[in-house]
């Protein structure tokens, strides 16, 4: 009776209907064990699809970096680190509209060599003492990084990218 009433949606007739019931009577027919496997197999399929979805995308990004690290075309400027970093302290915007994305060829004295994830990064004083432009090598540029001393002079090619924090950020570097 209760679990023909359920099945009707007659829950009037029976006020104080406890899940306990409910879960018993769905035993008792085989319906819960049915639902439980059915549930199972479709978080299973769920999971798997999700799996699968995640595994592609890290497969086309993986693919997009190798198709991005092509060779930096000839630099479209060549700048001193701290006329670089000067634009930069000016007017960031009339230098983000002239420099940022655009390879260039910067100059300066190295100030420091570390050590970033795989690659590494070299810092190139400005006048101010404070600021820097800091030029990030991926790690097939490790060994020609490795050569650099501080105080040393250089010339890092690279990609221009934002102002951050007192610092102007040059990616996909490569030592001239």
């Amino acid at each position: 009776m209760l679990l023909g009433s359920l099945l009707a949606g007659n829950l009037l007739n029976f006020p104080a209907v406890h899940v306990t019931d409910v879960v018993s009577s769905l035993y008792s027919l085989g319906i819960s064990r049915t639902c439980e496997e059915y549930t199972m197999k479709r978080e299973s399929v769920l999971t798997l699809i999700l799996a699968i979805l995640a595994a592609l995308v890290l497969v086309s990004q993986h693919c997009e970096e190798d198709e991005g690290r092509q060779p930096l075309e000839q630099p479209s400027f060549a700048i001193p680190a701290d006329d670089l970093y000067s634009a930069y302290v000016t007017n960031a915007v009339a230098a983000d509209e002239r420099f940022k994305d655009k390879v260039l060829a910067i100059s300066g004295t190295v100030q420091s060599v570390a050590k970033y994830g795989k690659g590494s990064a070299v810092n190139l004083l400005t006048s101010n003492g404070s600021g820097v432009v800091q030029c990030y090598f991926e790690e097939e540029q490790n060994q020609a990084v490795a050569r650099l001393r501080r105080g040393q002079q250089a010339i890092i090619k690279g990609r221009c990218g934002q102002f951050y924090e007192d610092t102007v950020l040059v990616y996909e570097c490569v030592m001239q």
